[in-house]
């Protein structure tokens, strides 16, 4: 409400420039080290987008830090425009149902965090994972937050990438890591 220049870009439909301004460095909302919108105000404009009926992911390829955090939703589809889920880009959630669309996924192993999410369909063919960990932490950051055990469907051809070991096809790791007796995997 006190920058109106803002709300104007959301009725004109230019939520990535909305969104530029949120995460970056205009010295017009940055005082010092102390910005104005703060990561509350982030997660409050997802919210607020969405219920005016605008899905700020169909205007971004990036799902960045702390854009989506403290809802409760049946779905979350992450379209095909989005290539890459930044750290803590999706978190305190409860979803029942997170798809991902996109072929080609880059997601933090921290992406996704404590969270609460009953099924997790990944369409992509591959997979880059980045910050530290492996495929078996990305997992257990799911499991940290579930009293359930999250149903992770992935493409039965998916190849992984993991920084310290490189390309890994899914089915090696889950058969490799025994993977599939600590969690509920199914290839599609």
């Amino acid at each position: 409400e006190h920058y109106p220049e803002l709300i104007d870009l959301i009725e004109q439909n230019k939520i990535k420039e909305f969104y530029d301004i949120l995460y970056g460095d205009n010295p017009k909302y940055v005082h010092g080290n102390s910005y104005l919108l703060r990561p509350k105000n982030i997660m409050d404009a997802y919210k607020i987008l969405t219920a005016l009926d605008i899905n700020p992911l169909q205007y971004l390829s990036v799902l960045p830090e702390m854009m989506i955090s403290d809802i409760k939703v049946d779905k979350l589809i992450i379209p095909a425009n989005i290539d890459t889920i930044k750290e803590f880009g999706i978190y305190y959630c409860d979803i029942k149902q997170l798809v991902i669309i996109n072929e080609l996924i880059t997601i933090d192993i921290e992406g996704i965090w404590q969270c609460n999410i009953n099924e997790f369909i990944c369409n992509a063919d591959n997979i880059t994972l980045t910050g530290l960990g492996t495929f078996v932490s990305f997992l257990m950051y799911f499991k940290q937050k579930q009293s359930n055990n999250t149903k992770f469907v992935f493409k039965e051809n998916c190849k992984i990438f993991e920084n310290d070991y490189g390309w890994s096809d899914i089915k090696k790791l889950i058969k490799d890591g025994e993977l599939k007796r600590e969690f509920n995997i199914e290839l599609m």
